[in-house]
């Protein structure tokens, strides 16, 4: 079976207001190098320029974390960019949860840890197909495991088969039924 893309999501939407609030924060901070605050004291003026400088950091963090985020849903795997670049390929296999989180995120978890990708416009979207996608794979553990049932219970009757014609003895029909159950 071919792989196919089933749903994307980007965040460039999201890139473009927080790339706005950084030239803001930006040239408040450089305002108040300039010309300052006259009627407030070098004390306050200090805790002013660290908190801004905080929000500034925090929003070119954010930035850069949301900057590229991509996310591809196929039917075999989960791949993108998330998080500060980081590319990401996960078999379906691996996945054994999803969620949304906040700024628009999409938490994929694995049995290594969880990956965001945030900013992701259509991240209802994704997180349905994904949802979809695993509670498939469930239901087909479940006919497997249903169908190798079957499977043992035809062989066993089989083995037993063997018993009563006298082909193999007790012995071996018991040794047989431990192997297989």
């Amino acid at each position: 079976m071919d792989e196919k893309i089933i749903v994307q999501g980007n965040s460039k939407k999201y890139t473009i207001a927080i790339f706005i609030l950084l030239l803001i924060v930006t040239s408040s901070i450089i305002a108040i190098f300039n010309y300052g605050f006259p009627k407030i004291d070098n004390r306050n003026k200090i805790i002013i320029i660290f908190t801004l400088l905080g929000l500034f950091f925090g929003l070119l963090i954010l930035f850069l974390s949301v900057i590229n985020s991509k996310i591809f849903v196929t039917n075999k795997r989960v791949y993108g960019i998330s998080m500060f670049y980081h590319r990401i390929d996960l078999p379906l296999d691996s996945i054994s949860m999803v969620s949304t989180s906040f700024l628009h995120g999409i938490a994929v978890g694995t049995s290594s840890g969880t990956i965001h990708f945030l900013g992701i416009l259509n991240k209802l979207e994704i997180h349905k197909e994904i949802s979809k996608l695993l509670n498939n794979r469930q239901i087909d553990n479940e006919k497997n495991n249903i169908n190798d049932n079957e499977d043992l219970t035809k062989i066993l009757k089989q083995y037993k088969e063997l018993l009563d014609s006298g082909i193999i003895t007790q012995e071996e029909f018991e040794s047989k039924k431990a192997q297989l159950l």
